[in-house]
């Protein structure tokens, strides 16, 4: 079992370094079948390890909760031209965090009256990374919003390939609530690819409830080239901690790539780990619940749509 803790590359004269740690949750793996038609029309024959939920052959899964979110993937291909988008259709603010044990929510080690913020990871696994867990963020602490890549556990190269904007506004673009997210903000990564799959681009963008919008767009000393087999979004915190969103808060994730997807379900990536790369998860969790996958698979260019809310 590994354990990771990761700096993020913030001068210190500006903010505090922020962490993002890392746990590995399961470590077995799973037979993949070569069963092209399942999905299709029903569930048909569910792959090894796969049962039917519904009409969709997946993986088994845990309450979609927090760190807990529908892992996708296209059959252990690469994905390709993947564009990720959260929008917030009511107010989403965090309210307190909690430090707890073991990557558990139940597990309080101290109750805060502070929070860190709404962190929005979008989090990506590749056999071309094995100890990675590629993290495409949005940080919304305070009354700024900073997008940050984050390669938790590294890079076969042994580089630092990690990449934060500054924290001195990054978009330059200021909240009128701390920590907290107005209906009508709209949060996306696009990613670029070459003809082999390999990332080769990630802007970051973000628009407010007036439509203005604040881009930007991370060098090449940020991206190691490798291809995503596998993704799974969290809306969590930083430092391994739990926060508290305030209840009523709303949104919705979209995921399109140019090629096809479909959902793997499962608690860790079965791809990447068949292969004997990373197998864990994000460390940060919280009382966001994710709502059914808007289809079992999308066709080359279609999107995937699910809900997002806090109870």
């Amino acid at each position: 079992m590994l354990n990771f803790t990761l700096l993020t590359l913030i001068p210190a004269a500006l903010h505090a370094q922020r962490k993002t740690l890392v746990q590995p949750m399961i470590t077995n793996t799973r037979d993949l079948d070569n069963v092209v038609n399942f999905n299709k029309s029903g569930c048909g024959k569910c792959p090894t390890g796969m049962s039917c939920d519904g009409t969709c052959c997946m993986y088994p899964t845990n309450e979609t909760i927090g760190q807990l979110n529908y892992i996708i993937y296209n059959h252990c291909d690469a994905i390709k031209d993947l564009h990720f988008k959260f929008e917030v259709t009511k107010e989403l603010t965090a309210d307190y965090d909690n430090e707890v044990s073991n990557c558990n929510a139940s597990k309080v080690v101290k109750k805060l009256s502070t929070t860190e913020g709404i962190v929005i990871q979008f989090n990506c696994f590749s056999k071309d990374a094995p100890n990675a867990l590629i993290q495409y963020i949005f940080d919304v602490s305070g009354t700024t919003i900073t997008p940050h890549i984050q390669y938790a556990g590294g890079t076969r190269d042994k580089v630092d390939h990690d990449w934060l904007q500054s924290y001195t506004n990054a978009f330059g673009l200021t909240l009128s609530k701390a920590n907290s997210l107005a209906k009508g903000y709209i949060l996306e990564v696009e990613l670029s690819s070459d003809s082999k799959g390999y990332v080769d681009g990630a802007t970051f963008t973000v628009t407010e409830p007036g439509g203005k919008k604040y881009t930007q767009k991370a060098p090449k000393s940020g991206l190691f080239k490798l291809r995503i087999s596998e993704f799974q979004t969290n809306i969590v915190s930083t430092n391994g901690h739990y926060v508290h969103f305030q209840k009523g808060g709303e949104g919705t994730l979209t995921y399109s790539s140019s090629g096809a997807m479909c959902v793997e379900g499962g608690n860790y990536e079965h791809c990447a780990t068949a292969l004997g790369d990373y197998n864990g998860g994000t460390c940060e969790t919280s009382n966001a619940s994710y709502g059914k996958l808007s289809t079992c698979c999308t066709k080359d260019g279609d999107s995937f749509h699910q809900s997002m809310t806090v109870k």
